[in-house]
């Protein structure tokens, strides 16, 4: 089974950093992103998804669906096997890092900005 590798946050600039850490660590060379969780949510939920393997990094602040949004909306349509989320804040918000904590389908809580460093600690 493939893995894919998924980015979903509304900055651009993050998305083009992380996308090149990714690659630089070589955990894939193809990267999809998403710049909303509701263009995310449409391609999950397409007939052509058949439950890949997925390494996904989700920002939490995000307009039109949020990050929790659209992971509760993933787990409503059982979408959610074989994925890895990693959350994305710049938030300090205690209460977001211990609802993260909370949740089984969340592996761990990235916070921004990341770094080479931080990633290669991440996958290893």
């Amino acid at each position: 089974m493939k893995l894919e590798v998924i980015i979903i946050d509304d900055d651009k600039i993050l998305r083009k950093v992380l996308k090149r850490i990714i690659q630089i660590c070589n955990l894939t060379k193809e990267v999809l992103e998403f710049e909303n969780g509701e263009d995310a949510l449409a391609y999950f939920s397409s007939e052509n998804y058949n439950s890949k393997k997925a390494i996904i990094f989700l920002d939490i602040n995000m307009p039109r669906i949020n990050g929790w949004e659209f992971l509760q909306e993933m787990k409503k349509q059982n979408l959610l096997q074989n994925k890895e989320i990693y959350l994305l804040t710049s938030s300090i918000d205690k209460t977001e890092h211990c609802r993260a904590e909370q949740d089984p389908f969340i592996k761990d809580i990235l916070i921004k900005p990341l770094t080479i460093e931080k990633f290669k600690g991440l996958i290893s």
